[in-house]
């Protein structure tokens, strides 16, 4: 069966409520077929406009969940990573001896995995998860009423009105800064930038079955601010719509090394459960070529039995996650009630304030809090980057311009 032919069919389906997926899919077939008689111009331009459109909404999935896992290949050269062992030699309280040897797996090629989930129905309302090459993980939910975050060993509710405000265990909204890019790689081939990156289109070229744009940032500011991407693909008439190949960084005003950093696209396929292209893998790489990740995506599956209301509930200790299965954590804080408990395996065995000095919060409240910002520094995919630049920079490596929170295709 054809791609465009398996397309339709999911659209018929999602039309008959079979699918969770947006109704747009619908749509924009039926665009298509009014389009047949249009020009190739005019119906690449067509599917341009439908395509930004929707990168520009936020994620979300109906009675879904996707999965993709990434693949660091992130790596120091050898004369790099000889130096960082005779500086750390000796000292074993080192900052970077605990990377070294992560750094010496990825150098012999055994390259980081980690592997992540998301069920969403919007801004604002979705679970998130991240889990450890080691079998760990951490979850993450944000509701308009309730959010949570759990791994193994804790559990920490938080008290929605100081969600995102000054309290930075309680910043939870900061993980959707991570999910959103990679899934507007996945699913949009980086047109998303225009949401995450504030980038206009600019004019859309096409000849002889290719298309190329670029989206830019600042252009009528100095050289030193300004950001552009290009973004290029194909055209599929029998998909009636196009693909995005690649996407490369054309000007950084902040960091000219990047230019020349490039996303490739690679086995676009039709997801008909949630009615909408994908890219089997997206390889992100370096100015000079050099594999940096590569993000993989892996499948949309229904939400088990209870639906998106059992994934969002708070959970209770030794309770029965949809997810996790069962999940018996050593701590639980409070932040509603400014309580903490803790726990062995035949229950509860303390109990206190969470701010009074000398109760169970104090023992947990560090470890809680380093997890949550290592989970943030992990999802964000900077602390790797940032062990590399801290190196460089002690290796007489001039120091880079400031960043601006973008990170290279």
């Amino acid at each position: 069966m054809s791609a465009r032919a398996s397309e339709l069919l999911a659209c018929a389906a999602i039309a008959m409520g079979i699918c969770g997926a947006a109704p747009r899919e619908t749509l924009a077939s039926a665009a298509q077929g009014q389009q047949a008689n249009a020009s190739p111009d005019d119906q690449v331009r067509a599917w341009f406009d439908r395509a930004w459109a929707e990168a520009q909404e936020y994620p979300a999935f109906g009675e879904f969940i996707v999965r993709w896992r990434t693949e660091d290949h992130e790596t120091l050269r050898p004369a790099e990573l000889a130096s960082l062992r005779r500086e750390i030699a000796g000292h074993p309280e080192h900052p970077m001896r605990q990377e070294l040897p992560r750094l010496e797996r990825h150098a012999a090629g055994d390259f980081t995995v980690l592997r992540f989930m998301l069920a969403a129905r919007g801004e604002g309302r979705w679970r998130y998860g991240i889990t450890f090459a080691d079998g760990s993980f951490n979850d993450i939910v944000l509701m308009p009423s309730s959010s949570w975050w759990m791994s193994k060993e804790t559990l920490k509710v938080f008290n929605r009105a100081e969600v995102d405000r000054e309290d930075p265990e309680q910043m939870v909204g900061i993980h959707d800064h991570s999910f959103v890019p990679v899934l507007g790689r996945l699913i949009h081939g980086n047109l998303s930038l225009g949401r995450t990156a504030q980038m206009d289109p600019g004019r859309l070229h096409f000849a002889n079955g290719r298309w190329k744009i670029r989206l830019s940032r600042g252009d009528h500011l100095p050289p030193e601010q300004r950001i552009a991407y290009e973004i290029t693909g194909r055209w599929d008439a029998g998909a009636g719509r196009g693909f995005v190949e690649r996407s490369t960084i054309a000007e950084n005003g902040y960091k000219p090394e990047a230019v020349g950093a490039r996303n490739d696209f690679k086995d676009w396929t039709f997801v008909g459960s949630i009615g909408r292209w994908v890219a089997g893998s997206v390889e992100e790489r370096k100015a000079d070529g050099t594999l940096g990740r590569v993000i993989f995506f892996e499948d949309a599956h229904p939400i088990p039995e209870g639906g998106f209301a059992a994934l969002a509930r708070t959970p209770d200790r030794d309770s029965q996650d949809p997810i996790r299965g069962r999940v018996a954590f050593a701590h639980a804080a409070d932040f509603r009630s400014r309580t903490v408990d803790v726990f062995d395996a035949q229950g509860r065995i303390a109990s206190g304030a969470m701010d009074q000095p000398g109760s169970p919060r104090a023992n947990m409240r560090n470890n809680v809090r380093y997890a949550g910002w290592g989970l943030i520094a992990i999802a964000c995919s900077t602390g790797f980057l940032l062990v590399r630049r801290r190196l460089l920079a002690r290796t007489l490596i001039p120091p880079r311009r400031p960043e601006v929170g973008l990170r290279s295709p």
